[in-house]
Order: structure tokens, then C-alpha cells, then sequence
């Protein structure tokens, strides 16, 4: 606090810079430059040392890197492990919610986040020789075709239940202790097919259904251009995605040929990569190149 009231008084730094140089609140410089505040009274001393600490930070983000992200309670178990033999002022010996809100204070490069389920496989694929491979293979397709962002491609499956909308957020009344929503009768998946360019330009959608054969348009007010068709399970299959493939060559914005290739890049699902569906693209013009299997995750 000294030496941040002594930057101040200077006018080597203004108040602003002071705290933020400094780590301290801008309220505690604030009164004591204004002579609010002049006891030098400390708060109780930290239970765990400077080092032990450090030690601590670095093991969450170790674990956190290795993907066996540490809950709160592991890391008072942790540190009641540390201090068991020490006196401390936790009750039962574990420390509580404010111990938590203070060392999050002091160390804000930890955060606490929601996780995301991870398969092992897709772990254990993420390797260094696996992803260079694949960035030399993009590279030599770059290098031969010349791909400008325009015509650099990424195409992918997401599926959608129909109907369901829980989760949004909606207007309440305070204190309503809980929030019904009128949901549609169906509970069909729905693909969609979805394809962007490096240059942010899209092709519109591919929307299938699971039914046996296409009798309407099951979408009101769906972009120009959108393709539509019916599987018995709603998902990609070889020869809809090679029916996908001519949609994408007819909207492309100044068209795809042997002269004027185009790159799409996907994950290797065995509907995507069937021998006619190589044939047929090579033949319009696209070059294809498939992610490694487990990792669309990263790449």
C-alpha cells in the first residue's frame, strides 16, 4: 500500500495504474490517500505459506491440463491434508466456503467451469504425429490448388430434437419455482448438415427427417436453396451425402470445376468417404481431405 500511495503522490502513476500495478482494491488506495484510512492493522495471517500455495495453482492447472480437472471439495480436502498437523480455524478441520472465495481472490488465473465429457479415445488419437501428418497434407493441397478462405470449406452433422426447447431462457415471475413450456407433440431427431468457408460465406442447409419417403416441406420459412430429404433413421448415409456433394457444387458462389477447385474438409464418418463419393468429387472439382478419426474436437 506504501509504495502504491507513494507512485500516486509522485505522479508517477495515476490511481488507476497504481492498482492495477499493485493488485490492490482501488477503494483502499482511495481512502487512504484521502486520510479515511490510517490503521495499519493487518488481517489474520494465511494458513498456508506463499510457496504452498504456488504449489497448489500449479497442481490444479497440471491435473486440469491432463483432463482430471480438480473439484473444490479435492482441493480442501487437499489442504486439510496440509494443515492437519497445524492449528487453523477451519471447522472439522476443512476449510469452507470463504477460505475458497479468498484464495480464488488471490489467485484469479483459476476459474471455476462446467466440463465437457471427453472420450478417451479422443485423448488418446490427439498425438503430435497424428495432427502433423495432418497439417502436411492440408498444406501440399494448399500448395497445388492454390486455396484462397473462399474456397477453403468445413462441412459437419449436428442433430436437433424437434420440438424441444428446454434450457432456453425465458421472462418469469420472481420466485416462480419452476417454468413449464408447451412442447410440440414430435420428438424427432432432425440432421442438419451445415458447410462454412474460411471467408465466413455458408451453403444452405441440408435438412433430413426420419421418414420413409419425402412427402412436404417440413420446414416453414427455411433459407433459399435449402435441400430437404427423408431416412427411415435420420441419419447421413453414402448416398445422401453424395446428393449433399452435387448441392454444394450448385451453391457455390461462382461455381466448382476441375480449373476452379475448392477444398471441403470433414471428419471420416464411412458416409462421407465411400469410393463413389471420391470419385464423383474429384471429378466436379473438390478436393477432399478428412479429418483424423477422435479429433474434431481440436482440429
Amino acid at each position: 500500500m506504501e509504495c502504491a500511495m507513494k507512485d500516486v503522490e509522485d505522479n508517477s502513476y495515476s490511481i488507476r495504474a497504481a492498482v492495477k500495478k499493485w493488485g490492490i482494491p482501488a477503494s483502499s488506495l482511495t481512502y487512504w490517500l484521502s486520510g479515511l484510512t490510517t490503521t495499519k492493522r493487518r488481517g489474520p495471517p494465511t494458513i498456508l505459506s506463499l510457496e504452498e500455495e504456488i504449489e497448489i495453482v500449479d497442481w490444479c492447472k497440471d491435473m486440469a491440463q491432463l483432463g482430471h480437472e480438480l473439484e473444490i471439495i479435492q482441493l480442501k480436502s487437499h489442504v486439510a491434508h496440509i494443515c492437519e498437523t497445524r492449528p487453523n480455524p477451519f471447522n472439522n478441520g476443512i476449510p469452507g466456503t470463504s477460505w475458497w472465495a479468498g484464495f480464488h481472490k488471490h489467485h484469479p488465473d483459476l476459474t471455476i467451469r462446467t466440463i465437457e465429457g471427453l472420450d478417451r479415445d479422443r485423448v488418446v488419437m490427439l498425438r503430435p504425429s497424428i495432427v502433423t501428418d495432418f497439417y502436411d497434407n492440408l498444406e501440399k493441397l494448399y500448395n497445388a490448388s492454390e486455396n484462397g478462405p473462399t474456397k477453403i470449406w468445413n462441412c459437419d452433422e449436428t442433430g436437433v430434437q424437434a420440438g424441444r426447447n428446454c434450457g432456453m431462457q425465458v421472462i418469469a415471475k420472481l420466485g416462480s419455482r419452476s417454468v413449464p413450456h408447451i412442447l410440440s407433440k414430435g420428438r424427432e431427431w432432425i440432421t442438419i448438415l451445415c458447410c462454412l468457408s474460411a471467408a465466413s460465406h455458408s451453403i444452405p442447409g441440408f435438412y433430413l427427417f426420419k421418414a420413409k419417403r419425402q412427402l412436404k416441406n417440413y420446414i416453414a420459412n427455411y433459407e433459399p436453396g435449402a435441400c430437404m430429404a427423408a431416412q427411415p433413421y435420420a441419419w447421413m448415409m453414402k448416398e445422401l451425402f453424395l446428393n449433399w456433394l452435387y448441392h454444394f457444387a450448385r451453391s457455390v458462389l461462382g461455381g466448382v470445376s476441375c480449373t476452379n477447385r475448392h477444398l471441403l474438409i470433414f471428419d471420416g464418418h464411412r458416409s462421407h468417404v465411400a469410393l463413389t463419393t471420391i470419385q464423383e468429387a474429384k471429378s466436379l472439382g473438390i478436393d477432399l481431405l478428412t479429418l483424423p478419426a477422435h479429433t474434431s474436437h481440436k482440429l
